[in-house]
């Protein structure tokens, strides 16, 4: 036998028994994660502040990642987002924050395998819409209330009460994520197209 790839026929289907495993972090994904790291950290920077409520546009960047590269790759978009973000303004990373940053990354690339063949061409958007209610369900609402009620800024308010006072001050944030993410997506799609010259 050669020392070749085996070949075998199946259904009508042939197939490489010993196929190249394809590398996750190919040079040019990496270049593409570093560039949402540093778009993730100049947002966190600059966003603005109405009262306490911070208007960041995080969760479209680590949509675009996870969705576009992969959990692992939007869970690092996120993570390191957060993580240069707090070093580089004097903070201390919150470690329960910084999960929920990382899920933000990591819970589209889950959301994207998700196939609804009647959907068809309105996949992607169905996918958009249920990231969006995981991410402000298990991410906003939980999480990070969570560590924010630990540290304090719940001012003696039970977690629940807490939880929902934040629900209505974090929902407009998320709404505006929820827009512009639907707004990117066929423009994102086209570019990723072209850098990686195969249909994503």
């Amino acid at each position: 036998m050669s020392n070749k790839s085996a070949v075998a026929e199946v259904d009508g289907t042939v197939a490489t028994a010993c196929a190249p495993k394809q590398r996750y972090f190919t040079t040019a994904k990496i270049a593409y994660i570093a560039m949402f790291v540093a778009i993730n950290v100049v947002i966190g920077a600059i966003s603005p502040r109405l009262g306490t409520i911070k208007i960041t546009l995080t969760y479209t960047v680590c949509f675009l990642a996870g969705y576009f590269y992969g959990g692992i790759a939007g869970g690092l978009v996120g993570g390191l987002g957060d993580l240069l973000g707090c070093l580089i303004g004097g903070q201390t990373p919150n470690p329960i924050i910084l999960l929920a940053s990382c899920l933000l990354g990591i819970i589209p690339g889950l959301v994207r395998l998700i196939n609804i063949k009647p959907f068809g061409k309105a996949l992607p958007y169905f996918h958009i819409i249920l990231n969006y209610l995981l991410c402000f369900t298990v991410c906003t609402l939980f999480i990070n209330t969570y560590a924010l009620w630990l540290i304090g800024l719940g001012k003696g308010a039970t977690f629940f009460a807490y939880m929902g006072i934040r629900a209505a001050s974090q929902t407009p944030v998320t709404a505006i994520n929820l827009a512009l993410t639907f707004v990117l997506y066929p423009v994102f799609l086209k570019i990723f197209k072209i850098l990686n010259k195969e249909k994503i």
